[in-house]
């Protein structure tokens, strides 16, 4: 109680505090908490890849994912705050010197002590089971703390990100992995678990895809291995057997685990593999373009995925446009007992 006593003190010494939200909160099963301790404190909130859910979308603090890179939007209303209150934030997702370059007091929620760290100044620590920490935390009386970072920062982030959707037809509209993302919430239910493998799509969908509800998106970040949506949907599945399981996966981190079909088939399992079809490893081209000024062995041949996919015998179907797209995902969210593959003829 004295180290919950001194956080509260901290909490009342500052006036705009930002809360990271890392994925312990959703790993502690401590979301109702921290969303009780956000109502009353009132600041604004960011959280990892991995924490994404906490907040919904439409939550008046939530300014949405952080972690990409040196230009992230939120990092501008990070600057401004005057304490950080870290709640079940691993390190691995995103050193701290990326995103607290102003060296800004923190307040550390977490299972475990912080990490010593030049970017990471602890002023004060709440260590141990977080749900019980917030718990305890939300009985007292804690300060509201409402400011509203400048320059309608809220507003850029949603833009950037594509996170609200486009009011147009979608007979109009290209396929892109951002109207993809919009397509799948849409027709998604609040309990469809979303699993994202790795490379350049996955940041695409940290940023626009916004989960009904935490623990719903699965999602590899730090160190992320390709080929981890094929394997996850299969656990995923046998954990949730009465959820929708949405996989999407390029079409490197596919080819890395496609033999894994014939394990979900032999365990009777269903669930839809989307495969974005570019014949390139966007992530690797990016990286050597940006180190290398080129790129070299990045782009290749794909087979027929609906020819594969029948050959493991589940359904394949092929999507050239966006109306085409939704249209398939409505069938196999019905069709709740079989495997679809979709592949999906990437448009940049």
């Amino acid at each position: 109680m004295e180290s919950i006593q001194a956080a509260n003190t901290l909490i009342r010494q500052y006036e705009r505090p930002f809360v990271i939200i890392g994925n312990g909160v959703v790993r502690q099963e401590a979301v109702d908490e921290l969303q009780l301790f956000i109502e009353r404190l009132q600041s604004p909130v960011t959280h990892s890849y991995m924490a994404k859910g906490v907040l919904s979308k439409d939550h008046p603090q939530n300014f949405f994912t952080f972690g990409f890179n040196e230009k992230d939007e939120v990092l501008a209303g990070l600057k401004e705050a005057d304490l950080l209150i870290v709640i079940g934030f691993d390190f691995v997702e995103k050193l701290p010197k990326e995103w607290n370059t102003e060296k800004t007091p923190i307040l550390h929620i977490d299972t475990l002590p912080a990490e010593i760290d030049e970017y990471y100044p602890v002023e004060a620590e709440l260590v141990g089971d977080i749900k019980q920490t917030l718990r305890v935390f939300n009985q007292l009386d804690i300060p509201s703390k409402p400011w509203i970072p400048s320059g309608n920062l809220q507003k850029q982030i949603k833009q950037s990100y594509h996170i609200e959707e486009k009011k147009i037809d979608s007979n109009l509209l290209h396929l892109t992995i951002e109207n993809i993302l919009h397509s799948i919430d849409k027709l998604s239910s609040e309990e469809t678990i979303v699993i994202s493998d790795v490379g350049a799509h996955k940041v695409s969908i940290a940023r626009t895809y916004q989960p009904k509800n935490a623990n719903k998106f699965i999602i590899s970040n730090g160190l992320a291995s390709m080929g981890i949506a094929l394997p996850g949907s299969i656990g995923a599945k046998l954990a949730c057997p009465n959820d929708s399981v949405i996989c999407i996966t390029g079409d490197g981190g596919a080819l890395m685990n496609f033999a894994e079909i014939e394990t979900a088939k032999r365990l009777g399992l269903s669930f839809i593999i989307i495969v974005l079809n570019d014949s390139t490893l966007k992530i690797e081209q990016e990286m050597m373009n940006k180190k290398f000024g080129k790129s070299y062995g990045v782009t290749f041949t794909n087979p027929n995925f609906v020819q594969l996919a029948t050959s493991f015998g589940i359904k394949g179907e092929r999507a050239n446009s966006l109306v085409e797209f939704e249209n398939i995902i409505k069938r196999a969210l019905k069709n709740a007992d079989e495997i679809i593959l979709i592949d999906v003829l990437l448009k940049s």
